[in-house]
C-alpha cells in the first residue's frame, strides 16, 4: 500500500478590488485513492492584507476521511471527516507573503479517502459562521409556539431564521427575506448582535410529498453602506410530519413508506424515471459528499429521504449534530439512521440529533433476530433488517418472532429493509425453491419478504432494497439492471403493492419459449384478480388463482405449436406476450 500522495495547488488572494466587495477564488479538488493509507494537499497560499481591515478565510467543502489542516505548523482543524462546509479563519496569515497550508487526509475505518472543493475568499470583518451550517450560517425552522413544541396548523406557523454571525458589528445591517414559493417577498432588517426574523405568512403553502413540492426560499445579507459584505440563502419546506396510530402522516395524511436504497450520491434521469414507474416515495441514502444536493432533487420531487449517518460513524456527536443541522433545512430530510449494534452509540447519536435537529426521527438498524435488543435504545423508529442469507423455509419461523417483536415494542415504530440474495438473473429456473439466484427465486424472495414482514401490522415503510444492481459481478440484488434497460420480476411485484393505479404484469419467465404442451401463467396485479386471453380464448375468471398478495397463477394453460399470443387484463390495464411452443425434446416411446 502506498505510504502518502502529494497533491499541490496555488491559492493567491488579493485585496479588495473595491470597499466593501468580496473577492473569492475558488479550487476544485476532486480527489479520490482507495490504496493510499494517507494523503498530504499542499496549497502555497498568499494574502495580500486589506486595507479596510477585512478577514481572510479558507473554506473547506467536504472530506470522507480524517482531516488535518495545518499552516505555520499550527493546526487550524483536526475533524474525523467533512460534511459541511467548513471556514476557517486565515487572516493571521494574511502579509503579502507566501504560506504553505497542508491538508493531511487519513482514511476512515473501512473507507476510501475522497476530498473535494477548497474555496479561499477575503471578506469583511462580519460574515457567517459556516462550521455550524452548510448553508452559510442560516438556520430556518417552523414553529408555532416560543417553545417549539406545540405541532404545526394551518393557521399558524411562523417561520424563523436565525443567523450565525461571527464578528458582529453595529454598523452593519441584516437583512433577511422570504421568497413564497409564488415569488412574493418580504424583507425585515434587524442588527447583527440579535440575528433572528419571524416571519408569519397569511397562507401557508405546505411541502406535500408531491413532484414540485412547494418550496420556500430565504436569503440573509449583511450589508454596510450598501455593499453585501456577505450573504447565505436556503431553500425550504414547511410540513406536518408526525406519527399517529402507528403509521407516518404527512400534514395529517396517513403515508405508508414505499422506499428503496440509493445507489451512489447522484440522482440519474433514469433512477427518477424508474423510481415514480415504481410509485415509490422513500429513498435511503448514506451521508457523502454530494448529500446536500441529493436532498435539494429529493425536495422538488417530494420524496422523504432516510439518511443513514452509518458511514460517518466515525465522528463525534457534535460533528454528527453539525452534519444533521447542516441538512435540516430540507423538507425531505425526514430519518436520520445509524446501523450499530451498541446501545450506548444508538443513544448517544439519538441525542446529537435530537439536539441538532429536533425536527427530524431518529432510526437504529438492527439486523433480525440476531440484533433485536438494539431496539431498546431508539427513541423513534426500529428499522428491521432481513439478511440476504435468510432462506425463504425459514420465513414462517422468523414472521413469528417478529410479530412478537414488534408487540413487545408498541412504542417503537417500525420499517423493515430487504436485504435479498446477490447472483446472476440472466436465466430461469422450474425449480425455483433453489438458491440459484434466478428470476423466480430472487422473485419469491421479495414475495415471502413482503408475505412475513412488510405486510404485518405495525410495519409503516417497507423498503425493498436496491434500486438498480452495482457495477460488481457480484451485486446484482438491485431491482433492475446495472444499466437500467432491464426490470426484474421483483420491480413489478412491489409496483403491484405500491401503486395505487391500476396494473397487471405478466412474470417474465413467460414471455420466452418452451417445449411444455401447458404451462402455468403467472402475473402481479394490484387489482382484485387477472382476466388471462390465449389465442384469443378467454379463460374464466375462476381458473385465476391467488397465490400470494398481488400475484396470481393461471394453472395448466394450454399451448398451440409455435407462437402463443398471452393478453392479461386488470383494473383497465393490459400486457401481453408471445411464447414461442417449440417441438418437445423428448421422443416419443
Amino acid at each position: 500500500m502506498t505510504d502518502k500522495q502529494e497533491i499541490q495547488r496555488d491559492i493567491t488572494l488579493t485585496a479588495f478590488p473595491e470597499k466593501g466587495e468580496k473577492y473569492e477564488k475558488q479550487i476544485t479538488l476532486p480527489f479520490s485513492a482507495e490504496k493510499l493509507s494517507r494523503a498530504v494537499i499542499k496549497l502555497p497560499v498568499c494574502v495580500e492584507a486589506p486595507e479596510t481591515g477585512g478577514k481572510a478565510f479558507i473554506e473547506i467543502m467536504y472530506s470522507a476521511a480524517k482531516t488535518t489542516v495545518c499552516a505555520e505548523g499550527e493546526v487550524l482543524a483536526d475533524k474525523n471527516g467533512i460534511f459541511a462546509p467548513l471556514r476557517l479563519d486565515i487572516t493571521p496569515l494574511a502579509d503579502g507573503k507566501t504560506h504553505e497550508l497542508e491538508i493531511e487526509l487519513t482514511p476512515l475505518p473501512g473507507e476510501e479517502i475522497y476530498f473535494g472543493k477548497v474555496c479561499s475568499f477575503v471578506t469583511a470583518d462580519s460574515y457567517f459562521e459556516t462550521s455550524l451550517r452548510g448553508d452559510c450560517g442560516i438556520t430556518v425552522s417552523a414553529a408555532v409556539s416560543e417553545n417549539g413544541s406545540s405541532p404545526l396548523s394551518d393557521a399558524a406557523v411562523n417561520i424563523i431564521l436565525t443567523a450565525h454571525i461571527v464578528n458582529p458589528n453595529n454598523y452593519d445591517v441584516l437583512r433577511c427575506t422570504l421568497i413564497s414559493p409564488d415569488g412574493t417577498e418580504k424583507v425585515k432588517t434587524c442588527k447583527p448582535t440579535s440575528p433572528t426574523c419571524i416571519f408569519t405568512p397569511e397562507e401557508v403553502l405546505f411541502w406535500n410529498g408531491q413532484h414540485q413540492s412547494p418550496l420556500y426560499t430565504i436569503r440573509a445579507e449583511i450589508v454596510r453602506d450598501c455593499k453585501i459584505l456577505d450573504s447565505a440563502e436556503a431553500v425550504f419546506g414547511v410540513r406536518k410530519i408526525a406519527f399517529n396510530d402507528g403509521f407516518l402522516t404527512l400534514n395529517s395524511v396517513k403515508l405508508p413508506l414505499n422506499g428503496i436504497v440509493a445507489d451512489g450520491n447522484a440522482r440519474t434521469p433514469d433512477d427518477t424515471e424508474l423510481f415514480n414507474l415504481l410509485d415509490a416515495n422513500c429513498v435511503k441514502i448514506a451521508v457523502c459528499p454530494g448529500i446536500d444536493a441529493f436532498l435539494t432533487e429529493c425536495d422538488k420531487d417530494g420524496v422523504i429521504a432516510w439518511v443513514d449517518f452509518t458511514r460517518i460513524f466515525a465522528l463525534d456527536d457534535t460533528q454528527t449534530g453539525a452534519v444533521a443541522q447542516s441538512l435540516a433545512h430540507h423538507p425531505s430530510f425526514v430519518f436520520a439512521g445509524l446501523d450499530s449494534g451498541e446501545k450506548d452509540s444508538l443513544e448517544d447519536f439519538c441525542t446529537a440529533i435530537k439536539t441538532a435537529a429536533g425536527g427530524v426521527f431518529t432510526a437504529g438498524a438492527a439486523s433480525f433476530p440476531e440484533e433485536e435488543c438494539v431496539a431498546d435504545a431508539v427513541p423513534d423508529v426500529v428499522a428491521v433488517t432481513v439478511a440476504a442469507n435468510t432462506p425463504p423455509d425459514k420465513f414462517s419461523e422468523l414472521g413469528n418472532r417478529f410479530d412478537g417483536f414488534i408487540a413487545n415494542r408498541r412504542m417503537r415504530h417500525t420499517a423493515v429493509f430487504a436485504e435479498p440474495p446477490e447472483g446472476f438473473f440472466e436465466r430461469h429456473s422450474d425449480h425455483a425453491s433453489r438458491a440459484d439466484c434466478s428470476q423466480e427465486f430472487f422473485a419469491m424472495w421479495h414475495e415471502k419478504f413482503w408475505q412475513h414482514f412488510a405486510a404485518k401490522k405495525g410495519v409503516f415503510g417497507c423498503f425493498a432494497g436496491a434500486l438498480a444492481d452495482s457495477g460488481s459481478t457480484s451485486g446484482r440484488n438491485g431491482l433492475v439492471s446495472f444499466d437500467r434497460q432491464d426490470t426484474k420480476d421483483a420491480f413489478w411485484f412491489y409496483k403491484a403493492h405500491f401503486s395505487a393505479e391500476g396494473f397487471v404484469k405478466l412474470c417474465s419467465a413467460q414471455s420466452t419459449m418452451t417445449d411444455k404442451k401447458s404451462i402455468d401463467i403467472r402475473c402481479y396485479t394490484n387489482a382484485p384478480g387477472a382476466v388471462l386471453t390465449v389465442n384469443g380464448k378467454k379463460y374464466p375468471s375462476a381458473s385465476c388463482e391467488e397465490a400470494a398478495d398481488c400475484v396470481y397463477v393461471f394453472r395448466n394453460v394450454k399451448l398451440k405449436r409455435k407462437n402463443n399470443t398471452i393478453v392479461l387484463t386488470a383494473a383497465g390495464a393490459t400486457d401481453s406476450a408471445v411464447i414461442y411452443r417449440s417441438k418437445s425434446k423428448l421422443k416419443k416411446v
